[in-house]
């Protein structure tokens, strides 16, 4: 995430503050003096600071510095599977994909309708299911039961499953996690801090605006911190306000790569011992 974030984030950043319209546009509701100040500070392509982006603390040089900083915060499983199996298939498969779907009412149960041909569901976003819901899978469609989840009609979910193909058999093993990333801007100065914190937002509504984002939703929640001090060392302290991204991501790999990894490092092992008892 920390660098999918990163890689649209400085694209879009260095479009507005090259583009001082927007920058009027994203920063209309502040006070002119903070407006004016930050504009001649960061906009147009020869500015005479920068807004930089990284995933470490930064080393201001200047009090005109300004950044953004990335980090990946706390995560943890939110779905557990005995042995971590994901899900197996005894068929062929190709990959484990992930596509963003809607689940329409078709007689007496709701649909979700994939573009490749299923051979398991591992994972629904946000939907548990139980026997009663009587899951079916056709083809490329995913069902179940229309009595009792009727607030799940219309409802937009990214579905991961295995593709049924004609490739070797394997079992996908892994587990599904929420996690949290946080992007701060930061500055000595508190007026420049809060246009970057408005920035970002406007940054984070392109993104989801996007075609990727659509297809991927990663920007999935988004929460907003307190306008503070970051990095205080009793002299000048660094101002900013966290943005949290908190998402829900399934972490899988092919089975026969666990199994090369482990039989590799067993072999390691036994080699190493081996040696150690020869020179003993």
């Amino acid at each position: 995430m920390d660098s999918y974030l990163r890689k649209e984030l400085e694209p879009r950043l260095r479009t507005v503050l090259h583009n001082c319209y927007i920058i009027d546009e994203v920063l209309k509701d502040f006070d002119e003096q903070a407006r004016d100040s930050f504009k001649e500070s960061f906009c147009g392509k020869d500015a005479p600071n920068e807004v930089t982006i990284g995933y470490d603390f930064p080393k201001f040089k200047t009090n005109h510095g300004a950044h953004y900083l990335i980090q990946l915060d706390e995560g943890s499983e939110t779905k557990n599977s005995i042995g971590n199996v994901q899900g197996s298939y005894t068929e062929a498969n190709d990959d484990t994909k992930r596509e963003l779907t809607t689940a329409k009412k078709v007689d007496d149960r709701l649909v979700f309708t994939l573009s490749k041909p299923i051979h398991e569901v591992l994972y629904v976003e946000d939907i548990a299911f139980s026997s009663s819901d009587e899951v079916l899978i056709d083809d490329n469609t995913f069902s179940f039961n229309y009595e009792g989840n009727e607030e799940y009609e219309g409802y937009n979910a990214i579905i991961t499953y295995v593709e049924k193909t004609n490739n070797t058999k394997g079992i996908v093993k892994g587990f599904t996690a929420e996690e949290r990333c946080i992007i701060v801007g930061l500055s000595y100065n508190v007026d420049v801090a809060r246009c970057l914190d408005a920035i970002l937002k406007m940054l984070l509504i392109s993104m989801r605006d996007s075609i990727e984002e659509q297809q991927s939703l990663q920007l999935q929640n988004l929460s907003f911190g307190t306008m503070a001090p970051i990095i205080d060392d009793g002299e000048s302290p660094i101002f900013g306000r966290p943005t949290t991204i908190k998402y829900t991501v399934s972490h899988d790999l092919d089975y026969t790569i666990t199994q090369d990894i482990n039989k590799l490092t067993f072999k390691e092992r036994k080699d190493k011992n081996g040696k150690e008892k020869n020179n003993t």
